[in-house]
């Protein structure tokens, strides 16, 4: 625009305010040259009236000024609030499916959590493949929704959807949002849909279906990756990276001469394993206990919302239209969950 009135191509400018013309001091200076030497003949703008004299001049480059300084503080008040957004584990203006936001926070939105919950078991546990998930979630109708209190809408779900979800660390707890991390479980109450051994594996998973390759950073300022001088002493050079399949080769080698070496480390290995098949145990029927109650909690809703339809439909209709396939929805999905964990 600016080499427009160069070259004669403009001679007058509308804008609604300066502080439209003063994203940078750079630009704000040029208009008042341009002005100067009559490039720009006429400048009019919609809230402040400009008169090409010393004064007006004078005033409008302090309008510049003031402006820019507005824009700067205010692009620092934005990030300031969405770091403490993402640190306390406040919504940042993008949605999740499988969550509804309830006060500025993540909660899980029970019906379509229990759906993609149920995408997890599949990929991880029935080698189910993503087309299949995709399929599995459109016939149970995932829908989304903002609020704990608006309206759902149905989703429309792909392949590339199940996948990103797979690979977004915020499942498993970890909030990423610009250059801003959290760990949303140990800030909060935050329920992860996933688990962190889970969301490695997943992204295993997909990284060899897709042909990725995944890699781990190390965040160990103290590690000889992060010391070039050192490096450079020893004549090396290492990355601030590591495949993982050289992380996971160490790991099976050291476990592998552990259990050979020492009979006490095999005993400890099976212990951990009898330990973890216990809790998984214990899991799966705290899981089955709360399908039981939960299925128990929407027959009730189910029932009394079947009710009030017949007694009052006029009002069910204007207010409570989506309760009924609301709750048929968890009861299927409740009485699926009890079936195949019985």
């Amino acid at each position: 625009m600016l080499d427009g009135f160069r070259t004669g191509k403009y001679h007058g400018l509308i804008s609604w305010s300066p502080d439209r013309l003063s994203h940078n001091m750079k630009d704000a200076g040029e208009i008042i040259e341009l002005i100067d030497e009559e490039y720009i003949q006429d400048l009019t703008f919609c809230t402040y009236s400009f008169e090409s004299t010393p004064n007006g001049k004078m005033m409008l480059g302090i309008l510049f000024a003031t402006s820019k300084q507005y824009s700067d503080k205010l692009a620092v008040d934005v990030k300031r609030g969405t770091e403490g957004n993402v640190k306390d584990n406040k919504y940042t203006g993008v949605t999740k499916k499988g969550y509804a936001v309830k006060s500025g926070f993540f909660m899980p939105d029970e019906y379509n959590w229990n759906l993609l919950r149920k995408a997890v078991d599949m990929r991880l546990y029935e080698d189910k493949s993503n087309t299949q998930i995709t399929s599995f979630l459109t016939n149970a109708k995932l829908t989304e929704r903002k609020d704990a209190d608006a309206p759902r809408t149905l989703v429309k779900v792909t392949d590339q959807m199940v996948g990103n979800i797979f690979a977004d660390s915020f499942y498993c707890g970890l909030y990423k949002y610009g250059d801003n991390l959290a760990n949303l479980i140990e800030l909060s109450n935050f329920k992860p849909l996933i688990t962190a051994d889970e969301y490695i594996l997943l992204n295993a998973d997909v990284a060899k279906n897709f042909g990725r390759t995944i890699s781990f950073y190390c965040r160990n300022k103290a590690c000889l990756r992060h010391n070039t001088a050192e490096q450079k002493r020893q004549g090396i050079k290492l990355s601030k990276s590591i495949r993982a399949k050289y992380v996971l080769a160490g790991i099976k080698w050291k476990l592998r001469h552990l259990t050979k070496q020492s009979e006490q480390a095999y005993r400890m290995y099976i212990d951990r394993l009898e330990q973890r098949i216990a809790a998984d145990k214990a899991i799966l029927q705290n899981k089955l206990a709360q399908a039981k109650q939960s299925l128990r909690e929407n027959e009730k809703q189910y029932t009394r919302y079947q009710n009030f339809q017949l007694d009052s439909p006029k009002e069910y209709d204007k207010h409570h239209s989506d309760k009924l396939e609301h709750h048929k929805q968890l009861i299927d999905f409740y009485e699926g969950a009890i079936t195949e964990n019985t």
